[in-house]
Order: C-alpha cells, then structure tokens, then sequence
C-alpha cells in the first residue's frame, strides 16, 4: 500500500500539480484518508479530499524539504503552474540547488505524507463526534455524511493546531453546538423609565444580524436552573429569566409578547416586514421540551415567530426587539450572547434611567480577547466596537450604585 501511495503521489505533482479532477484518479490515496476518518470508502466527497492533502502540505513546515514538495504539488503556483519541471527549475534557482537534488527534498517529503495516511489516529487523541442535532434527533434524523465529515476535518486540524489531546470531540461546544451563528451582529439595550412607576425600569435589547433562518424561538422562564438548562439544550434561539415573579405571570408574558417583534429586511426591494410573536400551542411545547432531561416545564413558555419563504436568503438582514420591565432595586443588568456571534458594535444608552443623575453607572463585558476599549464620553451613552467572534455565553454586565460621597 506505502508504495502504490508514493506512485499516486507523484502522478499529483506532475502537470499542473494538485487538483481535485486528478484526485479521481488516485483510488488508493482516497481510501486511505476516507479511511482516517472512519468512513467508508468512497464517502468523502472530491474536495474534501482534496482539503485534506492541502491542509497536511501545509501542516509538513517551513524546511526545505517541506517548501520543495509543495513547490511540486503546485502551491503557490495557482495563477499560472506551468508544469512540474518549471516549477522544479524555478526552485532550484532559488536555492541553488540541482533540481535532481530538489526532487530528492520531493520524494523525501512524500515518503513522509504516505507514512502519516498509513498510520492510524490515536483514539484518545480523536474520539468520535456524537453530537447530534437536537431538533434532528427528536425527528429520528441522524446528521449527513458530508457534515460530520467536515466535523472530523475540523476536530482533527485543531486537535493539532492547539494540543487538545482527549478533549477534541467537544471543542463544537465552544461554538453553540449546531445554533445558527449571529453574523455582523448590532446590539443596542437602554434603560428607560417603567409605565408602572419610579421602583421599575424598563429593559429594551434591539438586535440586528445577518443568517438565514425559518424560524426563531424564545424560551421564557422564571428561575436560572430552568433558564441554564434550557439554553444548554440547544431547543430555543435565546432564554429570558423572569425573576420576582409575585407578579402576574399570564399577564407578564402577555405584556412581553406585545413588547416583543421579528423583522427581515428586503434589501433588494428596500422594504421589511413585522413578524409578530406567537406562544407555541400546548402540545408542541411538551413535546419540545420534554427533550431535556430534569427540566420542570410547568412555568416554561414558548413563543416563536415563522419566517415566510422571501426571509430565508443567505445573508438576510434579521431585526429583534423586545422590552420588559425589573425592579429598580436589583441594580443589575446582563446581556450574553445567544450563540456564536460576530459582534460589530454594542452599544450600552442609561440617559433615560429614571432618577439618573442618583446613580453611577458601570460597565463590564467579558468578552475575551474581543474586548477593544469602551467608549463612554459622558457616561451615559457606553460604545464597545468589538469586531470580532464571541462565544456562547460572552457578554457584558451593567451594575449602578449610589455614587460615594468624599
């Protein structure tokens, strides 16, 4: 087998170099990868394939040895490869070298890429992914092929790239766990004054991001463990925790739902459209939620909006908007993103807080390294241009406080 790879690898490096219409052509070297993934032969499409020998050219290093094979295969060259002896001429001069002498540094380097196709992952350093889609599994449906081929690809890149040994199979729950990403997300939240008098404010979030979904969920909950358990099952877009719940909930969520709208933009026609929520009807909920293992749904609501065919592009321009009322005297607030998110700006208004020249006001995110400085020039109006990928989970927290007196 060692030696038949060697031959396919040669006959990859000749003409133009590496491409996926002389992958077809090399049956050996395609099952020997397929069979690094644990899959069937035949299983991984062309360009999967084709990425994969990419990424180990790439993965060999800076040396001779290294820089010459990928010379060889055409990298770097994709404007204009010429063939193999022009690009094996080209090098030599460069290294002023004998080009015999820089297809040796070639065939080095191959014998190296067949050794690492022959030899088996370790287990403990790649375990199987089994993370299934929640909404999928509840249907009976298993992820396709082609998803948990890229999975493996990507688990098995950063295992490498970042030494995370056993750990490997979990890094997707960095990334949400197969949530939709929030892309070139806009976050706005304001404190304003409460319809229902000085020992209320009102909390209003307005987000804007780019995706494309048919539909989006909101879990509303009234305790953190329910909130925590629910967000980790992956069933809803986000989850709202209403606390100090002496109140009227029935009449809370009510007031919630007409606080609360899903938009898309057309941008090709310059128009957008209103969805309004709607509670999930009884039947659907439990069977939703009784997915989750130790969750007491008794005083979980569901509502959702269902996005129309014309707001499920690629790229649509989404909008969310919601208000509610707290109790003034927790002098707390938190926002933390739903899902994996790229964050443009976020921006923090409390001018409109009722009493507000009584407080002072501060702002901490954690967001990691997304953190680029706060903007903040009056301390009523806090700017963060963050630019760059969150977490599940990151975010910020917004506490006030009587100002101290000298």
């Amino acid at each position: 087998m060692h030696k038949i790879l060697i031959n396919e690898l040669k006959f990859l490096r000749k003409g133009s170099g590496l491409t996926s219409r002389k992958l077809q052509q090399t049956p050996e070297l395609r099952r020997a990868i397929t069979e690094k993934y644990g899959f069937g032969a035949d299983t991984l499409a062309i360009n999967h394939v084709h990425n994969y020998l990419l990424q180990e050219l790439n993965s060999l290093g800076e040396s001779i040895e290294a820089r010459a094979v990928r010379n060889a295969f055409g990298l770097g060259w994709e404007n204009n490869p010429y063939n193999l002896l022009k690009r094996r001429a080209d090098f030599s001069m460069q290294l002023r070298r004998h080009s015999d002498t820089v297809e040796a540094y070639e065939n080095q380097c191959m014998e190296e890429l067949a050794i690492r196709l022959v030899s088996a992952l370790p287990q403990a350093s790649y375990p199987e992914i089994r993370s299934v889609n929640v909404s999928a599994a509840s249907q009976g449906a298993q992820p396709e092929p082609s998803l948990n081929i890229a999975r493996k690809m990507i688990v098995q890149g950063l295992s490498e790239l970042y030494g995370l040994g056993p750990h490997a199979s979990e890094i997707f729950r960095c990334f949400g766990n197969n949530k939709s990403a929030y892309l070139d997300a806009n976050v706005e939240l304001q404190l304003l004054p409460s319809r229902r008098g000085p020992d209320f404010f009102n909390y209003k979030l307005r987000y804007t991001f780019r995706g494309q979904r048919k539909g989006y969920k909101l879990g509303i909950v009234t305790n953190s463990q329910d909130g925590e358990l629910l967000a980790n099952g992956r069933l809803v877009d986000d989850v709202y925790v209403f606390l100090n719940m002496e109140r009227d909930l029935e009449g809370e969520i009510s007031y919630f739902l007409s606080q609360s709208h899903f938009m898309f933009h057309d941008q090709e026609t310059g128009t957008q459209r209103v969805l309004q929520f709607a509670k999930m009807d009884e039947s659907s909920r439990q069977e939703l939620l009784s997915l989750i293992w130790r969750l007491d749904n008794a005083d979980i609501t569901i509502i959702e909006v269902a996005i129309p065919e014309e707001g499920q592009k690629p790229g649509t321009l989404y909008e969310h908007r919601f208000s509610f009322d707290m109790p003034i005297d927790i002098h707390c607030v938190f926002w933390k993103s739903p899902a994996f998110m790229y964050l443009n700006n976020m921006t923090v208004d409390v001018s409109k807080f009722p009493d507000r020249d009584s407080w002072q006001f501060n702002m901490q995110p954690f967001m990691g390294h997304a953190l680029r400085g706060i903007n903040r020039p009056d301390d009523n109006r806090y700017f963060l241009a963050a630019n760059c990928w969150l977490m599940e989970g990151n975010g910020m927290v917004l506490v006030w406080s009587k100002p101290i007196k000298g």
